[in-house]
């Protein structure tokens, strides 16, 4: 019984050590596993240095408040923003410029609103037109024409004849026709004054501007005395035509008409 217990290892025999170099392989395949896959740290200072150094990821920049659009510009695209540049802003209305950054847009600077206020649209100063002044009301003057002025027209015999005591010195005699022409200013109704010469008494017809012919008879003592004929009618602005004349028998020598 004690050689055969004497044969078998005890606890401090050839087992005991193998298991202890085991152990030691394996914590040595461990060591040299963590030294293999371990990062090296970097000296001292290093991580210093790199803190101080900037991160190269560009900031997040700061949020924009809501840029109010105009009716119709939704649909407009936004230009997008990068940390090299400092972005135009072009805006179509009214928006908030972004704090600490410079518009670089050409155009007007347009007003600054606060966000989320109310927008009310502003009208244009409007200068009331002046009212054109009206020119005032042509004023009638009275319109004299001598019988034998070169604008008149005579036909049938009708010539000039000298006479001292007659208007402008003359007079148209043998009196076929004799129109004359004036000038009046504004529209109304005009007394119309026929100087006349006659030796008795004789009859003349009148005719305004193409109307109805008028007759009047009149009376005088010799070709050299001036009398006047005078009577109404409705004369309108500009000229006016003065027919004298008669159709069956002499008429008067005429010396001037008168618009007044």
């Amino acid at each position: 019984m004690s050689a055969a217990s004497d044969d078998q290892p005890g606890p401090t025999g050839p087992g005991l050590w193998r298991l202890i170099g085991a152990a030691a392989l394996a914590c040595l395949g461990v060591i040299v596993l963590w030294s293999t896959f371990r990062q090296p740290e970097p000296p001292e200072g290093s991580s210093r240095a790199l803190d101080q150094t900037p991160s190269l990821a560009p900031a997040d920049p700061p949020s924009d408040p809501p840029t109010l659009f105009p009716l119709g510009t939704e649909d407009e695209p936004v230009p997008s923003l990068s940390p090299e540049s400092t972005p135009s802003v072009t805006t179509s209305g009214p928006a908030t410029p972004s704090p600490g950054r410079t518009r670089t847009s050409a155009g007007p600077v347009p007003s600054t609103t606060t966000p989320g206020a109310s927008i009310l649209p502003t009208s244009a100063a409007v200068t009331p037109s002046r009212t054109p002044s009206r020119s005032p009301a042509a004023q009638f003057r009275p319109v004299t024409v001598q019988a034998e002025a070169p604008g008149n027209l005579r036909s049938g015999g009708a010539e000039v004849a000298y006479c001292d005591s007659c208007d402008g010195g003359a007079r148209v005699r043998y009196l076929g026709q004799l129109t004359v022409y004036l000038d009046v200013a504004a529209a109304g109704t005009r007394t119309v004054t026929v100087g006349y010469t006659a030796d008795g008494t004789r009859d003349l017809k009148v005719v305004v501007n193409g109307g109805a012919p008028q007759t009047f008879t009149v009376t005088g003592s010799s070709w050299v005395t001036p009398r006047s004929l005078r009577f109404t009618a409705s004369i309108p602005a500009g000229r006016t035509a003065v027919t004298l004349y008669h159709d069956s028998a002499p008429p008067p020598d005429i010396d001037k008409v008168t618009v007044s």
